[in-house]
């Protein structure tokens, strides 16, 4: 039976005192290795924390001027782009603001998310054309404000930019009430892109005043449709055609300025504006869709000019102030009329509008 291999001792003496130095014997180290460990790991987990609220400062905390270029007040952050507005200085009260176009030679693009939020001093401001965004909550909760200016290069807002501001307790399915909200709001120049997306769903019924601008040959379909507390628009020259239901339901549309390029008013497309008075065809026009002016309670004349080839059924039903409808130059309705474009109520079929034909063009 093989001998078992005695193990060596090694001694190393420090004066008269002689310590056991095996090499697996590493008992009286262990507990000093441990707290070195602990006062690592308690060291890593304090400089994490302090990244960590470093990195949160710096997401959520609203940037300052040493990061932001001022210009009258008025705080930009440079991004890829160009400039972003991103607010004011604090203190800052002025009533009127009007954002530059450009920013140290370089355009101002977007408005940022909050950038106004809660600033009660303002009355008006005026967006630049070049800024292409307007993010949540830009203007939100700005009670007194009065008048936002939107040019037509914007074709993003978001469904939170103006949240708190011009809303009225009074707002109802009948319109605005509320004449002294009735006049605070937006003021947008058309563009094709965002007009695809319904002025309502962008605006939230808080669009006053449209232009369409020189360069627009068509209004796409339903743009303005349910705008309740739309008052006004003005549609520059070289508008061709106003598509089907661009105006509908437009309640507290009370000014409408066609211009003399138009041929075509599709079908509905001012139908329900209740305040609609009167309006002026040119005449070039040439197509009138079906109920195009129906339940315009208060229109009380129209005249059709000598150019119109086509009228729709129940083109004019439920006018009920109109007392009557002239008819320039013409002595009776061409075959491509509907039979019943003048009908007054369809309920009863019987009724229709008085038509006075033959009349003078209102420029002879």
């Amino acid at each position: 039976m093989p001998k078992k291999k005695e193990q060596k001792q090694y001694h190393v003496s420090f004066g008269d005192k002689k310590q056991s130095s095996l090499p697996w014997n590493n008992s009286k180290k262990t507990p000093l290795s441990r707290s070195k460990a602990l006062a690592i790991a308690l060291l890593c987990v304090i400089v994490l924390v302090v990244v960590l609220s470093v990195a949160l400062i710096i997401i959520f905390i609203p940037r300052t001027s040493a990061d932001s270029v001022e210009k009258d007040g008025m705080l930009f952050k440079e991004h890829s782009k160009g400039y972003a507005f991103v607010g004011v200085i604090e203190g800052f009260d002025a009533q009127t603001l009007e954002i530059p176009e450009k920013v140290n030679g370089k355009s101002v693009t977007r408005i940022d998310e909050r950038a106004l939020k809660g600033q009660d001093s303002l009355v008006s401001v005026t967006i630049p054309n070049g800024v292409v965004s307007i993010h949540a909550e830009a203007f939100a909760d700005c009670k007194n404000l009065e008048k936002v200016t939107i040019p037509a290069s914007v074709i993003t807002v978001a469904a939170s930019a103006f949240n708190g501001t011009f809303d009225s307790d009074k707002e109802s399915k009948q319109g605005w009430q509320d004449d002294d909200v009735k006049h605070r709001g937006i003021t947008w120049t058309y563009n094709p892109t965002l007009a695809g997306q319904k002025a309502t769903d962008v605006f939230k019924n808080k669009l006053r005043h449209a232009i369409i601008p020189v360069g627009t040959t068509e209004i796409i379909k339903n743009t303005f449709w349910d705008c309740r507390g739309l008052l006004t628009v003005d549609i520059a020259e070289g508008v061709t055609m106003i598509q089907g239901g661009v105006f509908y339901n437009a309640q507290e549309l009370t000014t409408v300025n066609l211009p003399s390029s138009l041929k075509t008013i599709g079908d509905s497309a001012f139908r329900i504006c209740i305040n609609l008075e009167n309006i002026v065809l040119p005449d070039r026009l040439e197509y009138i869709g079906e109920y195009a002016f129906a339940y315009n309670y208060k229109m009380s004349s129209i005249t059709i000019p000598e150019s119109v080839t086509h009228i729709g059924q129940f083109a004019f039903e439920h006018c009920n102030a109109l007392s009557a409808i002239n008819v320039v130059a013409l002595t009776s309705a061409p075959s491509t009329w509907s039979p019943f474009w003048h009908q007054k109520n369809l309920a009863l079929s019987s009724t229709f509008h008085v038509v006075n034909w033959g009349v003078e063009a209102e420029n002879e």
